[in-house]
């Protein structure tokens, strides 16, 4: 006899040692104590309490929780279909207790129950149902695709069988869409302005940042973007060397307030890296105040050792006298003009730019910069007209 119970003894001692620790705890014991189902655990927490309470209750209950691969997989499906994350997801507790409540069967449900078309009621209610498939390997899958990874682990208040992938229920799959959409809404803007970045400084090539983002990579001296359609708002700009570091500015951080609809603006690197006048000038205009059987023209001195500038149309002054790094802005009647920047240099007029046949016309908007230094100077010219105007603010 005492063989017998020694052996009974051995016997339940090897059948005790065999039972995962964590099976003497609740659901919510189990999770916790798996890192693999860490990101479930946060859901949980995350949700309404009355998914925790039934998870910690008496039960008994069976749960199908995704993995946190499972949960990153989720993530990708979101961004790829709907264009939000799992964040927003989790973010939202009633769509996020929906969810889990689908994962939750009331009962005791082992692997070996299931059975080939089955369908599951869950917690969810609203006749929600887990579809059971069993494929001719042996393969179970839940609603044809998820797969169970560790089936049958046993809690004091049920069991748990570990799957690959996130369940959604159609109700959850609609909850979803509409968060996308009202996400989507919120995050598109209902008006707009035009932005371009123009390089007239005596330095080498530079990147532009935009909101901490590279927007703009090597643009050379000269170089000047397309107009870019943002959304209105503030924006921080700051402008580096070509390949480098933000932290590391030659202009910047400027905080650019794009506040007035349709607005056009043009942002102007000028100066001289060598003479320490390295700056942005801010040229703001909405192109519609050309004067009828007019052209509208802004004049732009960045040119930072020409002292003071005149600009001649046919001989005669257009601008009598603009410094830098100034701009001035004049309605031209519409014609053919001989174009001509000019400084005076020890008593000597001094020609900066020679602009012949320059063609003005009607409710158009010219832009014209000289840049460069004294001893080599260029000039940079654009026009926008009234059909540029319509088809930019219509993109």
């Amino acid at each position: 006899m005492r063989k017998v119970s020694l052996l009974v003894i051995g016997l339940l001692l090897l059948v005790l040692s065999a039972v995962p620790a964590f099976a003497q705890g609740t659901i919510v014991d189990l999770a916790v104590a798996t890192p693999d189902l860490s990101t479930l655990v946060a859901a949980v927490g995350a949700a309404e309490s009355r998914v925790a309470d039934a998870l910690a209750g008496p039960g008994p209950l069976t749960v199908f929780a995704p993995s946190n691969a499972a949960f990153v997989r989720l993530d990708g499906f979101l961004q790829e279909n709907f264009g939000i994350g799992l964040d927003a997801v989790i973010a939202d507790q009633e769509i996020l207790t929906n969810l889990l409540l689908y994962h939750v069967v009331q009962g005791n449900v082992f692997s070996n129950q299931l059975q080939d078309g089955q369908i599951i009621p869950t917690l969810l209610g609203g006749g929600s149902g887990i579809g059971v498939a069993i494929r001719e390997s042996g393969l179970i899958q839940l609603n044809n695709v998820v797969e169970i990874d560790a089936a049958d682990i046993r809690a004091s208040n049920g069991v748990v069988h570990v799957i690959n992938d996130v369940l959604l229920p159609g109700q959850v799959v609609r909850q979803i869409e509409e968060l996308a959409g009202a996400t989507a809404a919120a995050a598109t803007p209902t008006s707009f302005v035009n932005v371009r970045v123009g390089h007239f400084a005596q330095a080498r090539a530079v990147d532009v940042y935009v909101d901490g983002a590279k927007t703009l990579e090597r643009l050379q001296p000269g170089d000047v973007t397309d107009f870019l359609r943002l959304g209105t708002g503030s924006y921080e700009i700051v402008v580096t060397n070509a390949s480098g570091s933000i932290e590391n500015p030659v202009i910047g951080p400027v905080t650019l307030d794009l506040s007035t609809a349709d607005e056009f603006v043009t942002v102007a690197a000028v100066g001289s890296t060598d003479a320490g006048t390295l700056d942005a000038i801010v040229l703001r205009d909405t192109y519609t105040g050309a004067a009828e059987g007019a052209g509208s023209v802004t004049v732009v001195h960045a040119i930072p050792d020409a002292g003071t500038v005149r600009v001649l149309a046919n001989g005669e002054p257009l601008v009598r006298s603009i410094i830098f790094p100034q701009a001035l802005n004049y309605n031209v009647p519409a014609g053919t003009y001989d174009v001509q920047v000019v400084t005076t240099v020890a008593g000597s007029e001094v020609v900066l730019a020679d602009l012949p046949g320059v063609e003005i016309s009607a409710l158009t908007y010219y832009t014209i910069v000289a840049y460069g230094s004294a001893a080599e100077p260029d000039v940079f010219v654009s026009s926008v007209n009234a059909l540029d105007v319509a088809r930019i603010n219509n993109q």
